[in-house]
């Protein structure tokens, strides 16, 4: 899994710098004399934020989100978000048991299908301190909600003529507060680049239906379960690029 990980930054900084790129050649101005980099921020000011990295998650998946700031004025703004994430993983194993008891070995097989998708909205207020005409750094505090979905399909195969498979499906509904503490370089007059990070306070409610079901010829088991649940989280960091208008 950390594999898995190292390989995403890599995604995220190069398809950030792709977009910056992209961003930059459309938006550029053709006299250099417009293209100094302390673009006034004053009120009424707004700005698109593209991000890709890991959102908040009670689960360890990748996310891409879009947000919106309105400005209030040089040093403070709004800022809403809405961000999608989605996670799936199929494992297939093979494996050979021997047997003491009569010096036997026999084949076994273990099938696993994983997959999730969730949701995330957050309003935050957002205090921006200028450090100079192209770097700020600013903090963050609001309210964010998601909700997501989640089904786990295992499917165990002792030999030929046997089989056990077991369904997991769950709900998670997770509100909470967050924090965040970032970074923001200016590249363009209206092109900058972010970096955030920060934690969560959340509730956390969970539905789950459990689902056995054999070979054997009987009725399937099924059982329901819900969780509630308090806590934080640490947040990972996220590279975002941004255009003001």
């Amino acid at each position: 899994m950390p594999r898995v990980n190292s390989s995403m930054t890599i995604v995220v900084i190069m398809v950030s710098l792709v977009v910056l790129g992209i961003f930059n050649i459309a938006l550029a101005d053709p006299d250099p004399a417009n293209n100094q980099s302390d673009f006034s921020i004053k009120h009424g000011t707004k700005a698109l934020q593209f991000q890709l990295g890991s959102a908040f998650s009670l689960r360890n998946d990748n996310g891409m989100s879009l947000a919106y700031k309105y400005f209030l004025g040089s040093k403070s703004a709004l800022k809403l978000g809405i961000g999608l994430s989605g996670s799936f993983e199929n494992t297939d194993t093979d494996s050979e048991r021997y047997s003491y008891s009569d010096s036997s070995i026999y084949s076994e097989k273990i099938s696993d299908d994983r997959n999730g998708n969730s949701i995330d909205m957050s309003i935050q207020y957002l205090k921006i301190h200028s450090v100079s005409p192209k770097l700020n750094f600013m903090w963050g505090l609001g309210p964010y909600l998601r909700y997501s979905r989640n089904h786990d399909e295992e499917k165990y195969s002792p030999n030929d003529s046997a089989w056990t498979e077991y369904k997991y499906d769950y709900d998670i509904f997770t509100p909470g507060i967050s924090y965040t503490i970032g970074a923001e370089w200016f590249v363009s007059r209206r092109i900058s680049v972010t970096a955030d990070y920060g934690i969560a306070v959340y509730y956390s409610h969970r539905t789950q239906n459990d689902t056995r079901d054999d070979s054997n010829p009987q009725p399937s088991l099924t059982s329901k379960h819900t969780a509630n649940a308090f806590g934080w989280n640490s947040m990972a960091t996220t590279i975002g690029v941004s255009v003001y208008f």
